[in-house]
This record gives structure tokens, C-alpha cells and sequence, in this order.
């Protein structure tokens, strides 16, 4: 089913969806938006790119398993023992991780270095460079690899590298930002994977900002960004006080350096 958004259909639920209506969000009308509902997936055409969601996909491994699988820790200790909002870099560096190396970056914002809101790991065959930052990959593990497969299949794209963002409650966060490095080609294909507490994510152009769009991502989603979204619209994570769960997102992509 195929919709176009006239001016009066700013609303804050689209009751025109049955199965999507929790889940998007668009605050104004963008008049070259396209919206075509399919069986497990909603697509949004835009004249200069496309995003795609899935609220459900079967990654093989549940959200409890996953989250202990990411956080847990050497040793007997449990991961749920340690204070993560208090973990300053030094500490973080301290503590044994069982199978994700996390980091917690400086990254260069207006000319000040300042430590990203969230929790980081790269994983893959090839570096990344983003905001003066340097991703050096670590080898794929098993699990990673076995969601990887699934996006795959999913999506129809090939990926090479992904980056696991960890955000430990509502009040990390991702700013608004385009992946738009050399790295990714022209026309980058980006695939975000969430287990964990429901995120709002949020879409603006760049060239109007009164152009919108808000989607909430569910644990066990999957997000295809492609075309030339990356040229035209920014996209972030909000923060959002009132989560007190954590969420990990997994974006892959595929890295054309050498």
C-alpha cells in the first residue's frame, strides 16, 4: 500500500497503519515522502533516499541472551554488579569483558575533545576513521557473525565491518550526524540492529530542517538506511530520561578502504 502525506496528515500516530502506527512518528508533512506498507517491513521513500524498517526479526538469539552475552564479564562477577554509569574511561579500561572489547572514545565536537555518551566497540575486517576518531577492528566473534548473516539475508546487502553502540540508559545518547566518510562509498547502505530498551530515532534533512521523521525502535528491529539518505538527512538518538534499561544498537556497514 502505497500513501502520500499531504499537509493535513501531520499527526502524531498513523492511525492509516494498523501494524505501524506505534512506530511512526512525523511532527510535519514532507511532501515527496512515499510510504509503502509490506507484510514485516514499512519502507519510506524520499526523493533522496530510503529507509526501511522491520519491527521484528528472528536474530536467532533472544534480548536476555544477547545483552549477558555483550556485558558479561571474566571472572565471577556479574555485569548487572557494576555501576556502569559511573565507570569513567580508566575504569572501563580496567574491567575484563568476556567476549565485547567496549571503549569509551574522545571524539573532537567544535574543536574540544570530549568523551562520547555511550559505550563503543568495532568489529570487522577493515578501519574506520570518524570525528578524529580511529576504529581499529577487532575479529569477528561467532555471534556477531551469526547476526551479521541475518541482516544479510534480510536485507539483501553485504556488510564487512559493524559498530556496537551500548547505551547504558536514557541519558546516553547519540547527537544528530550523517555516516557519510569516504570510507562508505557514495551511496552507503546502513543496517542498525537493536536489542534492548525501545530508542526513539530520529531523521531531519539537512536542507529543511522542518522535515522530520521519528521512529521507535523496538528490541529485535532492524533499520536499513540506503541511496543517498546519508548525503541529505542527519539521524540521532535522543536522549530520554525516563529509560532506566540499557540498549545496545549494532550498525554494519561496508568499509571500501584497504
Amino acid at each position: 500500500m502505497n500513501c502520500f502525506y499531504p499537509f493535513r496528515f501531520s499527526f502524531k500516530r498513523m492511525d492509516l497503519f494498523s501494524k505501524f502506527s506505534d512506530h511512526i512518528y512525523l511532527p510535519n508533512a514532507i511532501p515527496d515522502l512515499v510510504i509503502t506498507e509490506k507484510k514485516t517491513s514499512v519502507v519510506l521513500n524520499f526523493k533522496d533516499g530510503e529507509v526501511i524498517y522491520y519491527p521484528m526479526v528472528n536474530m536467532g538469539i533472544t534480548k536476555e541472551k544477547f545483552l549477558n552475552y555483550c556485558f558479561a564479564l571474566q571472572g565471577a562477577k556479574s555485569w548487572q554488579d557494576v555501576d556502569f554509569r559511573q565507570t569513567e574511561k580508566e575504569q572501563l579500561q580496567s574491567i575484563l569483558f568476556e567476549n565485547i572489547q567496549w571503549q569509551h572514545n574522545q571524539i573532537q565536537l567544535f574543536g574540544k575533545k570530549i568523551y562520547e555518551p555511550r559505550f563503543s566497540a568495532w568489529y570487522g575486517n577493515k578501519a574506520y576513521t570518524y570525528s578524529g576518531v580511529e576504529r581499529r577492528p577487532t575479529s569477528w566473534t561467532p555471534v556477531l557473525l551469526q547476526i551479521k548473516n541475518k541482516i544479510e539475508q534480510v536485507s539483501g546487502e553485504r556488510f564487512n565491518a559493524v559498530l556496537l553502540n551500548w547505551y547504558r540508559d536514557g541519558l546516553d545518547s547519540m547527537g544528530m550526524h550523517a555516516d557519510d566518510e569516504k570510507e562508505l562509498g557514495k551511496y552507503p547502505t546502513i543496517a542498525s540492529v537493536s536489542f534492548g530498551a525501545e530508542r526513539e530515532f530520529r531523521l531531519q534533512r539537512k536542507e529543511d530542517k522542518t522535515h522530520q521523521v521519528k521512529l521507535q525502535l523496538t528490541n529485535s528491529s532492524l533499520l536499513v538506511m540506503k541511496g543517498g539518505l546519508q548525503q541529505h538527512w542527519k539521524h540521532g538518538i535522543p536522549k530520554q530520561k525516563r529509560i532506566k534499561e540499557p540498549r545496545v544498537n549494532l550498525t554494519f556497514r561496508k568499509i571500501f578502504n584497504s
